[in-house]
């Protein structure tokens, strides 16, 4: 069992920038930093992230269906639910957490 809970995110946002920082080219790290940025409400650097994520990684599912998330926590719905169809087109089989996009 682990300990982490909601108090060691930013010490995990600290660790995916130190990453970020070794390599700029990671486009996981991205998308794993705009997902944690949004969980601490920073929703426009979570917004940065997650295009920077699809820069990287444009033909990765998973980057464009967590850009689509960032669109709709800012309130760009449109962009939202075009990103997250093009992120359903990548990957017609897709894991069930795409559903909650």
């Amino acid at each position: 069992a682990s300990d982490l809970g909601p108090a060691d995110l930013s010490s995990a946002i600290a660790k995916i920038e130190k990453a970020i920082e070794i390599d700029p080219t990671l486009a996981t790290a991205f998308q794993a930093l705009g997902i944690l940025r949004s969980w601490v409400g920073d929703t426009e650097g979570a917004l940065q992230a997650a295009r920077r994520s699809v820069e990287l990684g444009p033909g990765d599912a998973d980057n464009i269906l967590f850009l689509g998330r960032a669109y709709a926590n800012i309130g760009e719905f449109d962009k939202a639910v075009e990103t997250a169809r093009k992120a359903f087109e990548l990957n017609p089989i897709r894991p069930s957490y795409y559903d909650a996009a």
